[in-house]
């Protein structure tokens, strides 16, 4: 019975070390295969969150004042030299207030969403 219990637990330790090991590897980014997906896919990333307020700053052919809007957290803007679309979110948290104007809300890139391109999805002659 104890030669029993041994086998198992050198046979199955092994196993929980590879399958722990396994979920800290960053998972592979994947390439979607047109803008059209990759746009969409990045549309669907924005939705997970909600919107905020912020100012935008007084423009005289416009408005004499600051005037408070309301705009999303995350967007998603196309890189026009790479093939990605990048998904920006704004470092503010979801329903709140800001008294800064919207330029000047730190907004880091959260995510990237790479598609093929046509020149790079053709064969080189």
């Amino acid at each position: 019975m104890v030669r029993f219990a041994m086998v198992l637990v050198l046979s199955t330790l092994p196993l929980i070390g590879i399958e722990a090991m396994s979920t800290r590897q960053p998972t592979p980014q994947s390439s979607y295969d047109s803008a059209i997906e990759a746009l969409t896919a990045c549309q669907a990333w924005r939705q997970q969150e909600g919107v905020f307020t912020a100012l935008i700053p007084a423009m005289h052919r416009i408005a004499s004042k600051p005037r408070r809007i309301q705009t999303g957290l995350r967007s998603c803007e196309a890189d026009l030299e790479k093939a990605l679309i990048i998904g920006r979110r704004y470092s503010v948290q979801a329903e709140s207030h800001s008294d800064k104007p919207l330029h000047q809300l730190h907004r880091p890139i959260s995510h990237i969403f790479p598609y093929l391109s046509p020149t790079s999805a053709s064969p080189m002659l």
